[in-house]
């Protein structure tokens, strides 16, 4: 929700020249960030009055739910507000208004395998490897994987030791959070394609690509050593905390 907050303002932040223009361009920026969160609520509203009924079967539930789900963010695109906090606060609002958000989450569920699907092969089709053959952008990647996992494993910790967490949970904790993707990858795809790109001097439109370049190398390596390093984590966890049986594989 911060990123969808910002990145309207990428323009402002960047530094373009607009002279009186800028605080217009500022609070068209807010308004339209206003009206995402209205139309959101309107959105998850609708969905849950649609599905509040207990006789509504799992068919009527998914074509109810895409639909007004497809409808609002196509309604986002179109009037060039933010589909990301749009659709946050649809989920926000029905899951706080509706007695019947898990079983409907439970019926979307299935759906959910092939949008991961399709948002990592579109994250290929974007990734540039030859990009990162320049020396600066290796390095880049390196310190920005390293320091989100060092930022990850000891701000865990940190945080475990203010709320009393048992040690094997803070001292493991982190290390499940280390792979990197689903909202991360759909957040690199949503301002790879974004209209501001094309209001940027070619500067600031070359650093951002290249930070998405950096963000998908990132995804990458993480998922391939991200599941080994969360199932070492988990085992040594349940182990130090006491829990389960030993050898027992962790779900």
């Amino acid at each position: 929700m911060l990123f969808g907050v910002v990145f309207p303002f990428a323009p402002l932040l960047m530094g373009i020249q607009m002279g009186p223009a800028r605080l217009a361009r500022l609070g068209l920026s807010l308004f339209d960030l206003l009206l995402s969160l209205m139309l959101g609520a309107l959105s998850g509203t609708l969905i849950h009055f649609a599905t509040r009924k207990d006789r509504a079967h799992p068919p009527q539930v998914i074509i109810i739910t895409a639909g007004f789900l497809l409808l609002s963010t196509a309604v986002s695109v179109a009037l060039g507000l933010s589909p990301l906090l749009l659709n946050m606060t649809a989920g926000t609002l029905f899951v706080n208004l509706s007695r019947r958000s898990e079983s409907v989450f439970r019926t979307l569920e299935p759906l959910t395998p092939p949008l991961y699907a399709l948002f990592f092969v579109l994250a290929g089709a974007k990734f540039e490897p030859l990009a990162l053959l320049s020396g600066p952008l290796v390095v880049y990647g390196v310190i920005y994987i390293g320091s989100r996992v060092v930022g990850t494993v000891f701000g865990v910790r940190g945080a475990g030791r203010l709320v009393g967490a048992p040690p094997g949970i803070r001292k493991n904790l982190g290390a499940c959070l280390i792979p990197q993707a689903g909202v991360a990858l759909g957040l690199v795809l949503l301002m790879e394609g974004a209209p501001v790109l094309g209001q940027l001097p070619a500067t600031e439109t070359a650093a951002m690509l290249q930070a998405v370049n950096i963000v998908l190398m990132a995804i990458f390596v993480k998922e391939i050593a991200g599941p080994s390093i969360v199932a070492l984590a988990l085992r040594r966890g349940v182990l130090q905390t006491g829990r389960g049986f030993v050898g027992q594989r962790p779900t």
